[in-house]
């Protein structure tokens, strides 16, 4: 006998409840079992409640719907939600399951006047995620469709091709990143968050790499500064992968004087705290990018927002090439200087300009050995721990400018020396700091004199910040920051910290978080202007 039939005979309560079970569960009727009147309900007919969050950051007055014919509108027979709240909350009611089923993508139209924050778009733009993920439609979502757009086989694969190209987890591509926990994935989302929103509204899509395990052919001129065949720099990133994402691999060479600069003159001594401890740079340092757009680098404990436009200079002449390479209006960080504009040719199929747009998100704590450490520059000893610098720089009174303040870098000053003068004394001011308790920081800013670097006294106090002490991203070295710095501070382009390494307390410093542009002229471009020069590229190291 069929437990399911379902005939006419009256049961106990146990007998419906053990007949509930066999048919699958107590909240199917005995019809949906496969029999019964023709009254009964069918799964398409069964409606759904669809709920989630539409962030640039929050987007309130965007309107969400279920993109049923896929023209990427919200059609009057489609489910849609009505605008979005000031928190970005949507909810559409009445969904069937042959529409949840049907594979089709969620779309928020925001229109012009929507706010992000409280300011308006003043240009319409769409946003998309996958039919399977409605909780969040976001510039990243959107990413992920624009990726099977492109060519991704499946969805997996443009979650795949996404995350690499934004350095983060596939998981957290779906994320609120605007609501959630702190991290540097949300932290690295929210920033690309208006780049995308930017392009949309310029009625143009972002480029997903779909193969970030696959080089990318040839090399970039990151920067070529040129004088002579006997003195230049050149700087090129080589592409590569590591860890299944694309990388660039920074190589340097030059000539001064017609002999080779060394390593320390092209790379530099700094050292720069990451999460696997201190690297230096050197032609092995892995720079992960992407050729997509926009994407997420990182180089050295630091990491960068790169926004990224392509210009094919395809008959292009060389020294057109050269000059828009140095061409200030793109580029705050020239690619080409010195390079004289006379150069002969045409450029063939396939030479590119990339301007790139990096705006840095996380800038890694560093330092120089040659800066010293503090008992070599204050002829102490003892200064060798956190712990004896705090206690060796307490507040007093009337400072002095000398061994009882603690040096936080001279202030920066533009300065011009008489005419006929190729040395003079400038005066400028050094900012330097006394440690008093409460973790309150004294500033101290003292007259100096330019180049004898000595103090010059008339110290005055000028206000008073924080210290703090912590640990760094290698989770073990202990590290001295400050915060609310005084204004004579500002023009400078880092801020003192100091940290405690390799038994010393070294005078270290973190870069304030900026936003360059370059171009970069890709190897078929810049081959002819390397042979008329006579140049010699460097090789890959890797």
């Amino acid at each position: 006998m069929n437990s399911c039939n379902t005939q006419h005979t009256k049961l106990s309560p146990l007998s419906l409840a053990l007949l509930g079970s066999v048919c699958g569960g107590l909240a199917l009727s005995l019809t949906a079992c496969g029999g019964g009147g023709s009254s009964s309900p069918t799964a398409s007919a069964n409606t759904n409640t669809v709920s989630g969050v539409v962030l640039d950051g929050p987007i309130q007055g965007a309107t969400v719907c279920l993109d049923l014919n896929a023209n990427l509108q919200c059609d009057s027979d489609e489910p849609a939600s009505t605008p979005t709240d000031a928190q970005g909350n949507y909810a559409i009611t009445g969904i069937t399951d042959e529409q949840r089923n049907a594979g089709k993508e969620w779309i928020a139209v925001v229109p012009t006047g929507a706010t992000d924050g409280g300011t308006p778009f003043t240009q319409p733009f769409v946003l998309r995620a996958p039919g399977s993920k409605p909780s969040v439609i976001s510039p990243i979502t959107h990413m992920v469709q624009v990726a099977m757009d492109q060519g991704a086989i499946s969805q997996d694969a443009a979650q795949t091709a996404v995350a690499a190209q934004l350095g983060v987890s596939e998981s957290s591509l779906y994320v609120n990143y605007s609501a959630g926990t702190p991290s540097t994935e949300n932290a690295i989302l929210a920033a690309h968050a208006p780049g995308v929103v930017g392009m949309l509204q310029g009625a143009s899509q972002p480029t997903i790499n779909l193969n970030p395990g696959q080089p990318q052919p040839g090399y970039s001129v990151r920067r070529f500064a040129y004088t002579d065949a006997n003195n230049y720099f050149i700087r090129v990133y080589y592409p590569g992968t590591a860890n299944g994402r694309s990388v660039n691999y920074d190589v340097r060479s030059g000539l001064s004087n017609g002999n080779a600069l060394t390593q320390a003159s092209l790379y530099g001594t700094t050292r720069y705290l990451t999460e696997t401890g201190w690297v230096s740079l050197d032609g092995t340092t892995a720079r992960p990018t992407s050729p997509g757009n926009p994407s997420t680098s990182q180089s050295a404990g630091a990491t960068y927002i790169d926004m990224k436009q392509v210009t094919s200079l395809n008959g292009k002449t060389v020294a057109e090439a050269v000059s828009l390479a140095n061409d200030t209006t793109l580029n705050n960080a020239q690619t080409l200087p010195g390079v004289p504009s006379g150069l002969s040719g045409v450029l063939p199929a396939g030479a590119t300009a990339v301007t790139v747009q990096s705006r840095s998100l996380i800038e890694p704590v560093a330092y120089n050995p040659n800066d010293g450490s503090l008992a070599t520059g204050y002829a102490n000893p003892a200064l060798t721990t956190l712990d004896a610098v705090v206690a060796a720089f307490p507040a007093v009174q009337t400072p002095n400018g000398g061994g009882d303040t603690l040096s936080m870098g001279t202030r920066q000053s533009t300065y011009t020396c008489p005419q006929g003068q190729s040395s003079c004394v400038i005066a400028q001011q050094r900012l330097r700091a006394m440690l008093d308790t409460g973790n309150v920081a004294r500033w101290v800013l003292c007259d100096l004199n330019w180049p004898a670097n000595t103090n010059a006294g008339n110290c005055q106090i000028i206000g008073s910040g924080s210290y703090a002490r912590s640990i760094g991203a290698d989770g073990q070295t202990p590290v001295l920051t400050f915060s609310g710095l005084p204004a004579q501070a500002d023009s400078r382009g880092w801020v003192r910290v100091f940290v405690e390494t390799e038994g010393q307390v070294w005078f270290g410093y973190q870069n304030k978080l900026t936003t360059t542009v370059t171009t970069r002229l890709n190897d078929v471009a810049f081959a002819p202007i390397a042979t008329q020069l006579g140049v010699i590229v460097p090789g890959s190291t890797n």
